[in-house]
């Protein structure tokens, strides 16, 4: 037992390094091209840390009506210690996501390991850390990678075998409600985990986790966040108009529609494709895993429920609605690692009927087509874009005086190291809507290719009289900083 342990602690820390390896030298990089038709990833992580920077710069973390600390104060309580201990700035804010996908990695290699076997826990790290979404958005200030870090620990709590069931199940409650925390995206896999809990209890299994103390730790979790919102009502709404609209539908054939053109015809905005060679070996996994129903133990069948579960029903979650960008496609990929990890005891039995090469040369091949076109894709050196963002954050807060007001739907990202109010536009009714030159005392505007704010267009002459004082490219976009007057 001791030597198992060993190798599988190795193992996870090798996995976990292999993680850092990939996505360190890339921090400041800009994101790859081709990783999504969506424009998040050029607008969307100054959007996800700018309440936590204006927490540490400002000492208020909304200025302006951005208020998504109220939705995700999770990420916003990870976000702030990094920012206050190594300095606000892009680097800074991408290094949490970079920690929670090795920590997701390294927590999924324990845990198959754990229930399944050495070889399933290998599985189902590398299948998860070499995933194409996985290197292309660990690396990036999004919430995706601290959503799958939160649901990998609930899931490890919940299903390894534990000697203390009141501390596991208060730590796995605690982890379901911080993952919500991050982003509501995690309730369908918080339903799934909370089914294997429940499945582990009903089957009476030794060392389970405490349903008690797990609801317990859910509820002290979630005290401090609805006390927060409690007290935030007004925010609360401005908050919510920021999130994408579901729009789910009830009729038949539009639904029909939505869902063939998710899983058939290229709706998932690549998700599917980035995540192939896993998907694959989930597919296996799952096949492998039922086939073994009856030999399997009672831990490995609550793994094997949950995680089906998990992966089934957010996929069809994401089927149906109508803003479905391949990120979200985050979620379900520890699902899918955790099903290929099952696919091991099957192919290791049949390893042993083979010649002892034959086997040796097919577990390379099965290694390098799980992990390959990921590493290939969006891991090597040569494949890293450049590394722009962190000198345009120099530039801008080397112009603009501490103390300004900056506007702009990328003055999050662009002016993140400012000591100054960031005011960030949004489409919803009475979302920083005022006349901001006057009320906000606004002088300063980051734009996409020189766009006049609407509120502007009452003040016709300083319009005219604006100086651009620098542009970049960024993007599909051309991004300016612009003086006002007055």
């Amino acid at each position: 037992m001791p030597a198992l342990l060993s190798r599988t602690a190795f193992s996870a820390a090798a996995i976990g390094l292999l993680v850092l390896l990939l996505l360190l030298p890339r921090i400041g990089a800009d994101p790859d091209s081709g990783l999504t038709r969506s424009n998040a990833p050029w607008s969307d992580e100054g959007y996800d840390a700018v309440n936590a920077r204006n927490l540490v710069l400002l000492g208020n973390p909304s200025p302006d009506d951005w208020n998504r600390h109220l939705l995700s104060p999770t990420a916003t309580a990870v976000q702030i210690p990094a920012f206050a201990v190594a300095g606000v700035g892009i680097e800074t804010a991408r290094l949490p996501d970079i920690l929670a996908t090795a920590l997701a990695a390294v927590g999924l290699t324990l845990l198959a390991a754990a229930v399944l076997g050495g070889g399933a826990g290998v599985a189902a790290g590398l299948g998860f850390a070499t995933c194409a979404l996985v290197l292309g958005y660990g690396r990036l200030a999004f919430l995706e990678p601290l959503l799958n870090a939160a649901l990998v620990a609930a899931l490890a709590a919940v299903v390894r075998p534990t000697r203390r069931p009141r501390l596991m199940g208060a730590l796995a409650g605690a982890a379901l409600v911080a993952a919500v925390g991050v982003k509501l995206l995690a309730l369908v896999p918080v339903v799934a985990i909370a089914v294997a809990a429940g499945w582990m209890a009903w089957q009476r299994v030794a060392g389970r986790v405490s349903l008690r103390w797990m609801a317990a730790g859910a509820g002290l979790t979630a005290l401090p966040w609805a006390a927060l919102v409690m007290t935030h009502l007004p925010e609360l709404r401005l908050a919510a108009a920021t999130l994408p609209p579901l729009a789910i539908t009830l009729d038949p054939g539009e639904l029909r529609q939505r869902v063939l053109n998710y899983l058939l015809r290229g709706a998932n905005d690549g998700a599917f494709e980035m995540a192939l060679p896993l998907l694959a070996a989930a597919a296996v996994g799952t096949v492998a895993g039922l086939a073994r129903w009856r030999s399997a133990t009672p831990r490995a069948r609550a793994l094997l429920v949950g995680a089906i579960i998990w992966a089934v029903l957010a996929t069809a979650e994401l089927a149906v609605v109508a803003y479905r960008p391949n990120r979200y496609f985050l979620a379900v990929v520890p699902a899918l690692a955790v099903l290929a990890g099952f696919a091991m005891p099957a192919l290791q039995t049949v390893a042993v009927r083979m010649p002892r090469r034959i086997a040796t040369m097919s577990a390379v091949i099965a290694i390098v087509l799980l992990t390959g076109p990921g590493i290939v894709s969006r891991g090597l050196p040569t494949t890293a874009p450049p590394s722009t963002l962190p000198q345009i954050q120099t530039d801008v807060a080397s112009v603009i005086p501490g103390g300004s007001t900056v506007y702009g739907a990328y003055a999050a990202t662009f002016a993140m190291r400012v000591r100054g109010a960031i005011v960030t536009p949004w489409g919803a009714d009475g979302f920083n809507a005022d006349d901001l030159y006057a009320t906000a005392g606004v002088r300063w505007l980051i734009l996409a290719n020189d766009d006049q704010p609407v509120w502007m267009q009452a003040r016709p002459e300083i319009w005219a009289a604006r100086q651009v004082v620098l542009c970049r490219p960024w993007g599909p976009h051309h991004i300016c900083l612009v003086h006002l007057g007055g």
